[in-house]
């Protein structure tokens, strides 16, 4: 076995084929943004807040509200196959057909679990401890926030299996860039 330095291991062939590593590369890059936009919130009020209570009430709500994603996001897998596959054919009409569906059964699924978050709000916060209560009215606008951010989903997914990863990076990248402007502004 030869060693390969990362130039080398960057250009290979792979089973899967050129395209697709490339493909993969800029999801990594992509998802890994992503990612960081995701916890930078929480990075932004640890650094910037002076009081610790704030990191903590902040990352119970994050715990609470945190929910409201999982079903959209285990909803969309199956979606961005379809998105990949649907792209290479042009074939639009199945996969507005699709999205529409998967649009209903996310805004059913936003107004039920938004509603018990919102309603039984006292007791998920208190799990946490009796002074977290102070924090359900951010609970409650992060809860219909993020069930409005439920949406983007299908959007994301067109950008990135279809063809248009660079653009998906691009937007989160702003997003990432916005975020911080507006955490330390605020």
């Amino acid at each position: 076995f030869r060693k390969l330095g990362v130039r080398e291991a960057w250009s290979q062939q792979f089973s899967i084929g050129r395209e697709w590593f490339y493909f993969s590369r800029r999801m990594v890059f992509s998802t890994l943004v992503l990612q960081i936009y995701f916890t930078l919130d929480l990075l932004l009020l640890e650094l910037l807040h002076p009081s610790e209570e704030a990191v903590g009430h902040y990352s119970a709500l994050l715990a609470v509200a945190g929910i409201i994603f999982v079903g959209p996001q285990c909803l969309y897998k199956k979606f961005a196959k379809d998105v990949s596959i649907s792209a290479g054919r042009m074939d639009t009409e199945t996969l507005q057909k699709e999205l529409t569906r998967l649009n209903v059964i996310t805004l059913l699924y936003n107004i039920v679990i938004g509603t018990v978050l919102i309603i039984f709000s006292d007791y998920f916060l208190s799990i946490f401890g009796a002074e977290y209560a102070y924090v359900k009215t951010p609970l409650i606008i992060v809860v219909i926030g993020a069930a409005m951010q439920n949406f983007t989903v299908p959007a994301a997914l067109l950008l990135s299996y279809g063809g248009f990863q660079k653009y998906a990076f691009a937007i989160n990248i702003l997003a990432m860039v916005l975020l911080i402007i507006v955490g330390v502004l605020s």
